[in-house]
């Protein structure tokens, strides 16, 4: 199958200091895709709280939504024949929830400490498989029909040291750990 289509996306953030030390970022995405006509209202919150000069906790929220790649709503049943199988499969959905810790450790390092969480749902899936879209690869020679029945979960930790730019030199370093796991359409 041939076709086409568009995503459109707006948003807003606004940036509201409470006081001398409490800032609440609030926002919004909405997103609109043209193939199917299905859209997403995404609301976003932060609220970051400063600790003297060289400190920052903050703690945020949000709903995030993303298309799959587009040769997944063309593609063509292997099985049953059918056309563009996949073209009203709806939008992957995910709560966001991240606790931070910024440390300006000096006028040249950082150190940025990240734990998070992630509940997806309304992942597409197989019925009766293990399949995920959360899993996929390499989708080149995909082509059956997913529904979104699916659901997953991340947390984690994320650590980023990072020294800026000073006599030419710099660099930033990351490490990660974290538990996924998921529900294909088999639960």
């Amino acid at each position: 199958t041939i076709g086409n289509s568009l995503l459109s996306s707006v948003f807003t953030n606004s940036s509201i200091l409470l006081n001398s030390g409490l800032n609440l970022n609030l926002g919004i995405t909405a997103q609109h895709f043209s193939l199917n006509y299905n859209y997403s209202i995404e609301p976003r919150i932060a609220l970051i709280k400063n600790l003297g000069e060289n400190h920052t906790l903050g703690l945020a929220y949000g709903l995030h939504s993303r298309i799959e790649s587009l040769n997944i709503y063309f593609n063509n049943s292997l099985i049953s024949g059918e056309k563009a199988v996949n073209k009203n499969l709806d939008f992957t959905k995910s709560h966001h929830l991240v606790f931070s810790y910024d440390w300006s450790i000096s006028d040249l390092l950082h150190l940025k400490i990240e734990p998070y969480f992630q509940f997806l749902y309304e992942v597409p899936v197989i019925d009766n498989s293990s399949f995920s879209a959360i899993n996929i690869q390499s989708d080149w020679f995909f082509a059956e029909k997913m529904v979104n029945k699916g659901k997953g979960r991340n947390y984690g930790l994320d650590l980023t040291f990072e020294k800026y730019m000073s006599n030419g030199f710099y660099f930033i370093s990351t490490a990660s750990i974290f538990n996924a796991k998921y529900k294909g359409g088999d639960n």
